[in-house]
């Protein structure tokens, strides 16, 4: 996956509180009363944030006009640009006022995409619409503009394409025979289940990856009782090294290839997708509401044997 460039700032601010969790992606616009659409830089947003009250911008990156990602609040700090939201979130900038007659640019649009892709990719969050939010989905505003709101699937559909390209066939949805080398099934690619490392790349543990077929099997079904809805794996096969950095249960099924935690697919809702998978025989079913996913498992081969937490 290709790294986007970000100009570094070096803004500076006053013990900035840090961010412990990160699931979601905030676009925003800036929002000017008047409607004048300015391309206006990381600095001067942190000198007007700094002048209300604020530790700086409260955005972790700008994205002006022409393409150019400029970093804002560091990216470990807690972000000041959505209420009751920043805890657990990224706040991105997009440089302009989209309302009326004005347009984000291409180059905003594509850097966004690369972006998105890159945070998604670094911190496990699934590429999805429920994942990946104008401000307005959080609260009464009319940021990030409807102009720019409007595209927003435009940009999530291109974040999956640069976060996975030709190895991610649910994204581009594409039948076996293409990507022969790179399939476990129909819809699952062997990418898809590699160990992870601490910092959410490919773990470099050396262990081969060790996915049993029952599980591909049941989860092809699982698509297909979603409605064809395209399913991602937030974590398939771990090591146990990278299983006990995270704190995984000693005896984790995903260390013996049996398990995957499964975000719940864009468009449909929890308990849909949960009375989903109760339908199938997944001997292991984990549920995680909050997280917005949900754990299944064949210990047992894949017969429902009835693990449930």
């Amino acid at each position: 996956m290709e790294r986007v460039s970000i100009r570094e700032t070096r803004l500076n601010f006053v013990n900035p509180s840090e961010r412990y969790e990160t699931k979601m992606i905030v676009l925003h616009h800036l929002g000017n009363e008047n409607g004048v659409d300015t391309d206006t830089p990381a600095e001067e947003v942190h000198r007007w944030h700094k002048n209300q009250g604020y530790a700086g911008i409260g955005y972790h990156f700008v994205i002006r006009k022409n393409g150019t990602i400029e970093r804002g609040r560091p990216i470990w700090a807690l972000g000041a640009h959505a209420y009751g939201e920043n805890w657990h979130s990224i706040g991105i900038l997009i440089s302009g006022t989209y309302i009326g007659n004005n347009q984000p640019t291409n180059a905003q649009i594509e850097s966004a995409a690369m972006l998105i892709a890159n945070l998604c990719a670094d911190y496990a969050i699934p590429t999805t619409r429920a994942n990946i939010v104008g401000h307005c989905d959080l609260m009464t505003t009319d940021c990030p503009g409807k102009n720019l709101y409007a595209r927003l699937e435009e940009i999530i559909g291109k974040a999956n394409w640069y976060r996975y390209g030709a190895v991610k066939p649910d994204v581009l949805d594409k039948p076996t025979t293409i990507y022969q080398e790179e399939m476990l099934s129909e819809h699952f690619a062997k990418s898809e289940f590699w160990c992870r490392g601490q910092d959410q790349h490919t773990c470099n543990c050396g262990h081969s990856l060790k996915i049993w077929q029952e599980l591909i099997n049941l989860l092809e079904e699982l698509r297909k009782l979603c409605g064809n809805r395209p399913l991602y794996i937030n974590s398939g096969y771990r090591c146990r090294e990278h299983n006990a950095a995270i704190d995984g249960v000693p005896n984790s099924q995903h260390c013996l290839g049996t398990a995957a935690d499964v975000a719940r697919p864009d468009g449909l809702s929890f308990n849909d997708f949960k009375s989903c998978v109760e339908k199938l025989p997944f001997d292991g079913i984990g549920i995680y509401r909050e997280s917005d996913f949900i754990h299944v498992d064949v210990r047992e081969g894949g017969v429902g044997a009835g693990y449930r937490w």
